[in-house]
């Protein structure tokens, strides 16, 4: 079934779907093709079929709510953070008894079917039963949060941070949805030394650089929808937190190193968003302020 609609974010952008919904809030994800919006509604709402994969989460509202993406009619209950997945070119339909509040995370298909191919995923044209059920998974709900919050920010995390959480995401859903075959174990080891040792020197030479996930796992010569887990088993943490460990280093260089060097600017050169962003990692990672820690 065809669209008119390039993507899911073009048609919440409509006066149609607006129409239907109280309020629709729409923030732009630079440099991805994931997009979110937040969508308050007294009855129901519909769309049609677009080129996305898009997740409905259930995350305000007391009232009883259902919800049909071309699988037949379930219930979404009163549990918040219960969430129904449409497949791409596959309509939705939301109703709401009352008001209810919900976050919509997209991604094109195309670029799923991407990362499929380049593993030994295989191809999927769904997520089998997570599209004809209610679902609650708490890591589910982390990564949609997690995209939501990345979008109204203005993405401060960058790029990296967001194609991790989608990637996930995606992996999630196909675990819920039993879709992996059995033999199918991408995640029993991590990285070869060379490819870790690639990795990490595009990242110590790179570090101020909006860097990306297929960088990383071209250095690595892995598959890009592989690459964040088999990284974080051989480091024990994500690509964007060993990206972001690498920038406080340096700022911490730089703040002993270049004392007339503003703070502000110092965030910039690591590769920071602004010195407000730098401060929050620093202040989570260090245990104290960039001020306080160069007056030290």
């Amino acid at each position: 079934m065809n669209s008119d609609f390039l993507s899911y974010s073009a048609w919440a952008k409509n006066a149609d779907f607006t129409k239907q919904a109280q309020s629709v809030e729409i923030p732009e994800i630079a440099e991805t093709d994931i997009s979110c919006c937040r969508v308050r509604l007294t009855e129901m709402f519909s769309d049609p079929p677009t080129p996305d994969l898009h997740i409905q989460m259930l995350v305000g509202g007391a009232t009883r709510g259902n919800i049909d993406v071309g699988h037949g009619r379930f219930d979404l209950g009163h549990s918040l953070n219960s969430f129904g997945v449409a497949p791409a070119h596959q309509y939705a339909d939301i109703r709401g008894d009352g008001d209810c509040e919900f976050l919509i995370v997209s991604c094109p298909w195309q670029l799923i079917q991407s990362w499929f191919l380049e593993s030994d995923v295989g191809e999927h044209d769904c997520f089998g039963r997570v599209h004809s059920q209610v679902n609650i998974d708490p890591l589910v709900e982390s990564l949609v949060k997690n995209v939501w919050r990345q979008a109204i920010g203005h993405s401060p995390n960058g790029r990296l941070f967001v194609e991790s959480a989608m990637q996930s995401l995606v992996m999630r859903l196909l675990e819920l949805g039993e879709c992996l075959p059995k033999s199918t174990n991408p995640f029993k080891s991590g990285l070869s030394t060379d490819a870790l040792a690639r990795v990490i020197d595009l990242v110590q030479s790179s570090f101020a650089e909006d860097l990306s996930i297929g960088m990383l796992a071209n250095a690595a010569g892995s598959s890009k929808f592989y690459f964040s887990r088999q990284f974080a088993i051989s480091l024990g943490v994500s690509p964007w937190e060993y990206l972001t460990r690498v920038r406080i280093e340096r700022a911490k260089a730089m703040l002993s190193g270049a004392p007339t060097l503003s703070i502000a600017n110092v965030a910039l050169n690591c590769g920071f968003s602004d010195q407000s962003h730098m401060g929050r990692h620093f202040k989570r990672i260090v245990g104290t302020t960039p001020q306080k820690w160069r007056r030290k």
